[in-house]
């Protein structure tokens, strides 16, 4: 009496089987490695975003630090135009958070294009005391323009914006304008003005 055929699989199925696994495992690496990329760019994408808000952030506390503390201090901010240079600069003192130990401190903010220093575009040089040694924080080294105005709240509400501030008092508000060096970029948060209002510290 013949056997009963045992179920199975010829070698045909087999080979059929294992190509459509095959296919479907090379499908799901792909996937998984677009995954992995977009993760990559993403995380990427989220650095230079807090960079972009760390430096953002720092440039805000040194102008809201602004305090003049007698009669022989000066706030002054400089036009590129007054000075010959191709960028403003301002001279501030501040209680902003500069990393030195001491405070209030002299800060002046300009940007640096001269190849012979270490330091590169927008940069804090910044003094404790008249005859100090400076120290130079890098605060923007892609920068290679900075525009400040300067505004005063008018007796009808409005506000006017000076390009230079050479008063002894402080204005209203600050504006600061930055635009990146040739060839360079600036982080996404840094390329919108940045504006504080003094009206505290008047």
């Amino acid at each position: 009496m013949r056997g009963v055929a045992r179920p199975g699989f010829t070698l045909v199925e087999v080979l059929i089987g294992l190509l459509v696994a095959s296919i479907a495992l090379a499908a799901g690496f792909g996937a998984l490695a677009a995954v992995g990329d977009n993760a990559g760019r993403a995380d990427e994408a989220t650095a230079e975003l807090l960079d972009g808000a760390a430096k953002r952030a720092m440039l805000i506390d040194l102008i809201e630090g602004v305090r003049l503390r007698h009669g022989g201090e000066r706030f002054q901010g400089l036009s590129a135009e007054l000075l010959g240079l191709p960028s403003d600069e301002m001279l501030l003192p501040t209680t902003g958070n500069t990393g030195l130990p001491v405070s209030p401190v002299i800060a002046r903010l300009y940007v640096d294009t001269d190849p012979a220093t270490p330091e590169e575009g927008l940069v804090a040089e910044v003094i404790a005391r008249v005859g100090d040694e400076p120290v130079y924080l890098p605060l923007v080294p892609e920068a290679g323009r900075m525009t400040a105005s300067y505004g005063v709240i008018g007796p009808t509400g409005q506000w006017s914006w000076n390009p230079e501030w050479t008063v002894n008092r402080l204005p209203d508000a600050i504006q600061l304008v930055l635009e990146p060096a040739p060839g360079r970029t600036l982080q996404p948060l840094l390329e919108y003005p940045i504006r504080v209002r003094l009206e505290a510290v008047r």
